[in-house]
């Protein structure tokens, strides 16, 4: 009976193997295609995306996660992506485990994460600004500057003091008396706008900016009023701009031009120069 025990033993093994390999032919494991290497570098106030590409030549169904992530890492399992937008305190080393289970066998790919100091839109402007001023500006007291980035976010840099009796710092909440200097602005914006096509400098004032009562207000072109051959008055240096209680009084735009609309143009347009606030 021994000797005929273990041949029979054997029979039954190879018979479940035999079973088992029609039941569940030869399985290929998932192969990790992307990132093909295992070191990753993120960079502080930047948005940070990775995709993970799996591959199964089985066309088995797979379940790929992620694992050890930080707080300011997430993964979508949809996409097979990891994405986040450290900060600065997010700086340092992290080891991120992302697991690829076709239902049989698991794979595991180990991703090395460094995040290191970027430059964000604040930095830029703060190391700009701050070599601008030492450069270029050895004489002025104090400066600021603002930009503001196609999403709507406001960014501030100051160099040096608000006044010249102490050493207090310049502040974004400081004011500084611009006067003419809107005008550069104006311009250049206006500049721009013809560049992109949305206008012309010969183009008539009124079709966008209806002003009825000015003279002229029809047949004012764009180069002219940025030329200051509008012959628009000049609301500031008219002495009748300076009576009753200017010194305290709150002037809103329909107030400059209720004003101009009751005084005659100083020239037809186009025929002559005359520097003009109005």
């Amino acid at each position: 009976m021994k000797h005929i025990r273990w041949p029979f033993a054997v029979f039954l093994l190879a018979l479940s193997c035999l079973i088992i390999a029609i039941a569940d032919p030869f399985n290929t494991p998932p192969i990790f295609v992307e990132p093909q290497g295992t070191y990753i570098q993120a960079f502080t106030e930047t948005p940070f995306e990775l995709d993970i590409e799996v591959e199964d030549i089985d066309h088995d169904v797979l379940t790929v996660t992620a694992h050890n992530l930080p707080d300011w890492l997430t993964f979508d399992p949809y996409l097979v992506q990891l994405y986040g937008n450290p900060k600065r305190a997010d700086k340092g080393d992290y080891v991120i485990t992302i697991k690829a289970d076709d239902g049989r066998v698991v794979r595991t790919k180990m991703i090395s994460l460094e995040v290191e100091y970027g430059h964000s839109v604040q930095q830029h402007l703060d190391e700009a600004f701050s070599s601008l001023y030492e450069e270029e500006t050895t004489n002025l007291l104090g400066a600021s500057a603002a930009i503001i980035t196609p999403d709507g976010a406001l960014h501030t840099s100051t160099e040096g003091r608000s006044n010249p009796w102490n050493n207090e710092h310049v502040t974004p909440n400081h004011r500084y008396r611009m006067a003419s200097i809107s005008k550069l602005f104006t311009s250049a914006l206006i500049m721009r706008l013809v560049e992109e096509g949305r206008l012309q400098l010969d183009d008539k004032l009124y079709d966008y900016l209806p002003l009825d009562g000015i003279p002229n207000a029809k047949e004012i072109t764009i180069r002219e009023l940025l030329s200051h051959t509008a012959g628009v008055i000049d609301h500031l240096n008219h002495p009748a701009f300076y009576r009753g209680n200017w010194k305290y009084r709150t002037w809103k735009p329909s107030d400059i031009h209720y004003f101009a609309s009751r005084r005659r143009a100083r020239f037809s347009p186009g025929k002559g120069y005359a520097y003009s606030n109005t």
